[in-house]
Formats: structure tokens, C-alpha cells, sequence
């Protein structure tokens, strides 16, 4: 039987709302509570509470769910294409996820693959993609391993889970990886049918550039620079 019909429970408004929604309420008034544990903002709590016992559809009280979806992004601004400008510390939350990414970054075979894929990966076009690392060979699994790493990683950033700026401030690696893929990633999508192929490291990548440009002018354009000039240098090794 629902448990709609019933009043909520003298010693925790939310404790009569079930599943998720019992979830969202109490979230909300976990935020309208102060720090020090004064007084509840009731109003607004009454209000939030009477929004999720009317059922309204996803979300009900869609202003409010917008609200919880945005915190993981500590203060992200959004401005036009998607990207975003951070006007707020990282969350220790957002700290503690970045912190096992770079752990799981630390894994031996992962930093092999990563090893090799710097030093060999490049390609102008997608022959040179599958000569270097055809599919079921070690190389090919390189590859594998360091893109679905960052399209990973990449993806919890653009979904708000990880702080833009201290991302961005910490690692640059999968800007390079995105710049040594994106010669042959047109044809991939093409080949494969789907235009989501590595659309994170994309969008992070295209983030990066502008968040860079907006506090570093001319860093990228260095950057790329500098990686044309090493790939060169790897090419006449490997001919020599």
C-alpha cells in the first residue's frame, strides 16, 4: 500500500517519504540546515516536502532537482558550448574523487600502456591507427586502456562530478591524448557508426583549450607546438 496518505512523522518530516524521494527531501534539508545546526528554514522545507508528496514528474519540483544536480559542480557557471568557469573551492567530495582517479592512474599496466602511447602513438590517418595498433594485438590494448581511461575520467568531469579547475590545474595528459587521437577519430565515428566516440575527451579537451586561453594566452598553441616537434623526432628515429 502507498504510503502517500500518511503524515509525515513528528520526529523526521521526510521519514514517512519513500525511496528516492525521501532521499531528495532529506538532502534538501540538509542544506537549508545552518552549520552550527540552528534553527530549519522551514518555509522552504514545508514548501520542498509538499512538491515531492504531489508526485510531480521528473522531476517534481524541477527548479529544486536542477538545484542538487548542479552541486556537484561546486560553483560552475555555465557559459556558451558547454564549458564552465569555477567561482568556488573544490568540495572535499570532488577532492576525494580526483584523488582515486589519479590512484587508479597509478596501476602498472596502465602506466605501461600510458608509456608506450606516448612515445609510438602516431598517426595522420586511420591505416597508421591500425599499423601501429591494430585491434587484438598488446599494442592495440594500449590504446584501449590509456583512451577509455580518459573518456572516463573526462566524463565525470563533464558531468559535474569533478572540479573544473583543480582538473584542469592538475593534469594536462589527456589533452595530448585527445591531440594524438583526433586526426583518425572522424573516420572511427564513421566506420563505427557512432558519433560518441571519444566525445568526452573531446568536450574536455575543447574546455580545456578555452579555460587555458581565458588564464594562460597562447599555452595550447605551445603546447601543440612542442608535441608536433617530439612526434617529428619520433618519426626519423623510428626511419633511421
Amino acid at each position: 500500500m502507498s504510503n502517500w496518505h500518511r503524515k509525515p512523522s513528528k520526529s523526521h518530516p521526510t521519514k514517512a517519504l519513500p525511496g528516492v524521494k525521501r532521499l531528495i527531501a532529506r538532502d534538501f534539508e540538509a542544506r537549508f540546515l545552518e552549520p552550527a545546526g540552528q534553527k530549519l528554514k522551514m518555509e522552504s522545507h514545508r514548501s520542498i516536502l509538499g512538491c515531492v508528496k504531489r508526485r510531480e514528474s521528473v522531476g517534481f519540483c524541477p527548479a529544486e532537482v536542477a538545484k542538487i544536480q548542479r552541486r556537484g559542480t561546486a560553483g560552475q557557471s555555465e557559459i556558451p558550448n558547454g564549458e564552465g568557469t569555477m567561482d568556488a573551492k573544490p568540495t572535499h567530495e570532488q577532492a576525494q574523487l580526483q584523488l582515486q582517479i589519479y590512484d587508479q592512474r597509478r596501476e602498472a599496466k596502465l602506466r605501461q600502456a600510458r608509456d608506450w602511447f606516448g612515445k609510438n602513438y602516431i598517426v595522420s590517418n586511420f591505416d597508421d591507427a591500425m599499423r601501429i595498433a591494430p585491434m587484438g594485438s598488446e599494442t592495440g590494448a594500449y590504446v584501449g586502456m590509456v583512451i577509455g581511461y580518459w573518456e572516463q575520467a573526462c566524463a565525470l568531469l563533464n558531468y559535474g562530478l569533478l572540479h573544473e579547475d583543480l582538473f584542469f590545474e592538475t593534469n594536462g595528459e589527456f589533452f595530448g591524448v585527445w591531440e594524438a587521437v583526433k586526426p583518425v577519430i572522424p573516420t572511427f565515428r564513421e566506420r563505427f557508426a557512432n558519433k560518441q566516440i571519444l566525445a568526452h575527451l573531446e568536450q574536455a579537451a575543447k574546455r580545456y583549450e578555452a579555460w587555458s586561453e581565458r588564464r594562460n594566452p597562447g599555452h595550447v598553441a605551445a603546447m601543440r607546438q612542442f608535441m608536433q616537434q617530439m612526434r617529428a623526432q619520433t618519426a626519423s628515429a623510428a626511419k633511421a
